[in-house]
């Protein structure tokens, strides 16, 4: 029986370097304990954004709140990740959120007076404090949610349940990358592990029976567990309705959209698109199925290369210079930044016991 690494197995050069953020978890705690006057900092700006001078200052120590905040946040979480069975970190990825929740709740005040002062108001506000400019967009971004903005009381109650509105991701997450195992997969090689993250690699398997053998133990998995995933899923729709309902959006798809400023008929429209062309996806599954020889074709069939010459496997190093190659268009400051992240990882590359899925990349930067 074959068995997923132990991060302590991964080499040092294919971990993210979380001690960029933090150097240790004393570090961090210091850095939380300072970081707990920052709701009461802030919440002292409360009735005095009509002036300018003030609007500016709560602004900026709102953002410098905000890079604190995140560093928190982020390392604890990406400790987290790297191994989710580890007890300590999500204790301490919770007191930071708990953090962010206090924050928001003495920042209630702050939409609505920003939506209580006169548009003409606002442009004279602009004159007089000309460091207000670099803020334009985030209070029309304010503004232009007027319909949507409820009492500094309700505001404040909102940030409150923000942090039982993420439960049922947490337990999902919790349940599929900490608690839930999987059979070995039946390979000609002998068993092997069958993980969130080897899937996709099976599921690519020349042998068929290696790929279904793969998809079928994956799935029966998640099948046992299925009621639990239906009640996490359920919570989740629940909770997305109940701020919804509460902002006053006729919908969760648009309450969902609004904050990237998406409108619903874009959404609606990408949809209607695939689906009139449907054909051209029908035509390709049936030229896979008669290029695979398959009387029937299967999901496990779907991701099989179905050109010999396709089925390559690209090291690490060479994956990295052709993601340099194909972002090169976009400019050099663009491929700067990428060439920083890859020689001072940023990433997470390899599977390991208990890392969550998805887990690869950081968003410490």
């Amino acid at each position: 029986m074959s068995e997923v690494k132990r991060r302590d197995d991964i080499p040092e050069e294919y971990k993210w370097r979380i001690e960029d953020i933090f150097g240790s978890d004393v570090e961090w705690e210091r850095a939380y304990e300072g970081a707990c006057s920052i709701p009461e900092e802030l919440a002292a700006y409360a009735g005095r954004l009509s002036d300018g001078t003030a609007l500016l200052e709560f602004l900026r120590k709102n953002d410098e709140a905000d890079i604190t905040l995140s560093a928190l946040y982020r390392y604890t979480s990406m400790k987290s990740d790297e191994d989710t069975t580890v007890g300590k970190y999500t204790e301490m990825e919770g007191r930071a959120y708990d953090l962010y929740v206090r924050v928001g709740a003495a920042c209630a005040f702050a939409t609505p007076e920003i939506m209580a002062i006169p548009e003409e108001q606002v442009e004279r506000l602009y004159d007089a404090e000309p460091g207000l400019s670099l803020y334009r967009l985030a209070i029309d971004r304010i503004l232009v949610r007027r319909p949507h903005v409820l009492s500094e009381n309700e505001e404040r109650l909102l940030a409150m349940a923000s942090q039982m509105g993420k439960a049922p991701g947490d337990i999902s997450s919790k349940l599929s990358d900490a608690d839930m195992t999987f059979p070995d997969v039946d390979t000609p090689e002998g068993p092997k592990a069958l993980t969130q993250g080897s899937y996709a690699v099976y599921r690519t398997h020349t042998d068929r029976e290696v790929r279904r053998d793969a998809f079928v133990k994956l799935h029966e998995a998640y099948n046992s567990m299925g009621n639990t995933f239906a009640a996490t899923l359920d919570s989740q729709m629940k909770q997305l309705k109940f701020f919804a309902d509460a902002r006053r959006y006729p919908s969760t798809l648009e309450a969902a959209l609004s904050s990237n400023e998406v409108p619903t008929a874009v959404y609606t429209n990408l949809i209607d698109t695939v689906r009139a062309n449907m054909d051209k996806m029908h035509g390709y599954i049936a030229l896979r199925k008669k290029l695979l020889g398959l009387e029937e074709l299967h999901m496990y069939d779907l991701y099989v290369p179905i050109v010999g010459d396709a089925a390559v496997t690209v090291p690490y190093e060479v994956a990295v210079e052709n993601c340099m190659e194909a972002v090169r268009p976009l400019g050099e400051a663009y491929c700067a930044v990428m060439r920083e992240g890859f020689d001072n990882r940023w990433v997470d590359v390899y599977e390991s016991k208990g890392k969550r899925s998805g887990a690869y990349s950081s968003g410490a930067r």
